[in-house]
């Protein structure tokens, strides 16, 4: 036995990560999702993406818990299991509603104040009066508008849904694709 070498034990075997085909990263994606709207919206765009496909685990070996990063946004979403058994893990529906509510919490002012530049704080501004200004009832209007910037704000214009990419940083973290 060599017991000062690095080659006397070998680490275990792991298994890369696959996510979801209908969340998996495309130019042309599975799913016609506009994050910023409730994941009620999604319309599939493949006559086999049923509603069962929704149940279906994110991943491949399925993971109880995932997080998704973006460029823009300083947060990491935390995804969930929405089941509470024991063993559950993260379903297709569990990444889009996951997505949908951590982009609904409100920016505190420390967090506005925390974009790199003047620049980036007016664009997201500007994100933040086109998203109320697309509301048309006059109550939900101005509902929306008192709520003040949302994370989504943050993605500017960026709001379609195209998938998730692996990153460097283990099997449990993926970006987030919006066009």
């Amino acid at each position: 036995m060599h017991f000062g070498s690095p080659y006397a034990c070998s680490p275990l075997p792991t298994v890369p990560t696959q996510i979801h085909p209908a969340l998996g990263f495309s130019h042309t994606p599975h799913l016609s999702y506009n994050v910023s709207l409730p994941p009620t919206t999604v319309t599939p765009h493949l006559p086999s993406l049923s509603p069962t496909v929704l149940a279906e685990s994110a991943t491949n070996p399925p993971l109880p818990t995932l997080t998704i990063v973006h460029p823009y946004l300083p947060w990491p979403i935390t995804i969930t299991p929405s089941s509470g058994k024991p063993g559950a893990f993260i379903t297709v529906s569990d990444v889009l509603r996951g997505i949908y509510h951590s982009l609904r919490l409100n920016v505190t002012p420390a967090e506005f104040k925390n974009l790199p530049s003047m620049e980036a704080q007016h664009r997201v501004n500007e994100a933040y009066r086109r998203r109320y200004k697309r509301i048309t009832d006059a109550r939900v209007y101005a509902e929306e508008k008192g709520k003040g910037l949302k994370r989504v704000d943050f993605l500017v214009d960026k709001h379609r849904f195209m998938g998730l990419v692996s990153t460097q940083r283990g099997p449990t973290v993926w970006e987030l694709s919006v066009s």
